[in-house]
């Protein structure tokens, strides 16, 4: 399995307000918001999973996400205009898919943002 890391940027400022966690093996998606501080976990539908894992084999650009990729759509929703989402890393996870969730949701806390 791997755990994909991306930084989300008010886009008007350029400010990092937040960082997620995908892990599409697993369908876990979370967001750890800096103000105030909390971990949002997202939900995905078995249509946008599909999309999800065709983004992601298709290779995640440098340059933030299109408003209309399906992973901006999972982590900001209606919200995609006020916020710029990069790929930061992918890592590999080491640990069955239905004990993934702990050890995501701690990486997520872990991230230096």
């Amino acid at each position: 399995m791997t755990a994909y890391t991306f930084t989300i940027r008010l886009r008007e400022k350029s400010q990092v307000v937040g960082q997620a966690v995908l892990c599409a093996e697993a369908r876990y998606v979370s967001v750890w918001w800096t103000s105030p501080p909390r971990v949002d976990r997202r939900f995905a539908t078995p249509t946008q999973w599909l999309r999800i894992i065709n983004e992601l084999d298709a290779k995640l650009p440098a340059n933030p996400l299109e408003d209309t990729s399906t992973i901006v759509q999972v982590l900001v929703g209606e919200h995609a205009p006020r916020f710029l989402i990069q790929y930061l890393t992918a890592e590999p996870i080491e640990e069955a898919p239905e004990r993934v969730t702990p050890v995501l949701e701690q990486r997520l806390r872990m991230l230096q943002i």
